[in-house]
């Protein structure tokens, strides 16, 4: 059965974007760059628990008691002069490795409403990396929240981190969003949640849908990672493991209007 008339207009206005972003050589976007992409970029505005301020989203973070990451788990000490090792996308790796050793404390510890699941993007149907002698971008794992095309991923970026995004979460998104509007085909949004990390130890949140024009993208400021952020790693478990929201078969995101706790 083919898709209907929205969903394929969607289909293909992504897939449009992804092959002028794969032509492209640029490794970070201003937001010049993006509009010749179809692509706009927001702010998004989060409290100390992770909660976004006023938006329409596709994605609710999770809101329940989540425990403390566990103080005798070792995280690297920060060294950017430490010879070959310290690359960007080394330094991003530190970031994940806690985080997901954190995420899967949390699900041992039998918090059932935190949607936890890591997949393996080698499993995953698009290419979710480049590599030119060593890696310059790639994924490390994927997910889904249940009961519709809400997809989520974590990626490393061989970039130093600055407001500008990059080539690696883009073309995340974008092929990410692709595979969510092909398998769903009912849906007109496949929404796309992106945890993405870079050099020095930095790393931020991504929300992206495509609202029938461009490709929408709320990105969150840049957290520092060079010291064991907790209250950042707990924004960034809240945010994995958070729920789909809206409608995504009329294209309807959920509004937040909230009042931000500092």
């Amino acid at each position: 059965m083919n898709p209907p008339h929205g969903n394929r207009s969607r289909l293909d206005a992504v897939t449009a974007i992804e092959r002028s972003l794969t032509a492209d050589i640029l490794t970070q976007y201003t937001p010049d760059d993006l509009g010749a992409h179809d692509v706009e970029v927001s702010t998004m505005h989060l409290d100390g628990d992770g909660q976004p301020s006023s938006q329409s989203s596709f994605f609710e973070p999770y809101r329940d008691t989540l425990p403390q990451p566990d103080p005798e788990e070792d995280y690297p000490p920060f060294d950017e002069n430490g010879g070959v090792f310290c690359t960007p996308i080394a330094w991003a790796q530190d970031i994940y490795q806690y985080l997901r050793t954190y995420l899967v404390d949390i699900a041992g510890q039998g918090n059932s409403k935190a949607h936890i699941q890591l997949m393996q993007p080698g499993n995953f149907d698009y290419k979710l990396w480049e590599h030119n002698h060593h890696f310059n971008w790639r994924a490390t794992a994927v997910s889904k929240a249940p009961g519709g095309p809400w997809l989520k991923c974590m990626m490393l970026n061989n970039v130093k981190g600055s407001d500008d995004l990059t080539r690696g979460e883009l073309l995340s998104i974008c092929r990410i969003m692709v595979k969510g509007l092909e398998k769903y085909e009912n849906h007109v949004v496949a929404p796309v949640m992106l945890l993405s990390f870079m050099g020095p130890r930095h790393g931020r949140v991504l929300l992206a849908h495509h609202d029938g024009t461009k490709l929408v993208i709320y990105k969150t400021q840049l957290f520092d990672f060079r010291s064991r952020n907790v209250p950042a790693f707990r924004i960034l478990a809240r945010w994995w493991c958070s729920r789909g929201v809206g409608d995504t078969v009329a294209g309807k995101p959920h509004i937040v209007q909230r009042t931000l706790k500092q």
